[in-house]
């Protein structure tokens, strides 16, 4: 496989004299591909599901006027919520 990507002038001006630079993109994309697959299977596809209905529904809140501070004390209060649930059922 062969990629191609299109630099800024700059960066593929520094990137010019780099030695092994092929192998060092190579590893770079051997240890992405590592990662997400660890990632994946660390986390079950139910808690990915979970983590996308958020981010919609924190898209959703930002898109009808829901300032930051409003999210994180909503955030906060469902937190506190959990955590006194949990330290009464210890």
């Amino acid at each position: 496989m062969s990629i191609t990507i299109k630099l800024p002038p700059d960066v593929e001006k520094r990137l010019a004299g780099l030695p092994d630079l092929g192998q060092r993109v190579a590893d770079f994309l051997r240890d992405e591909l590592e990662h997400e697959e660890w990632r994946k299977a660390r986390y079950s596809d139910e808690a990915r599901a979970i983590v996308r209905e958020g981010l919609a529904e924190a898209e959703r809140d930002k898109a009808a006027g829901m300032t930051r501070e409003e999210g994180f004390r909503r955030f906060f209060e469902v937190y506190d919520r959990i955590t006194a649930q949990i330290a009464a059922n210890q």
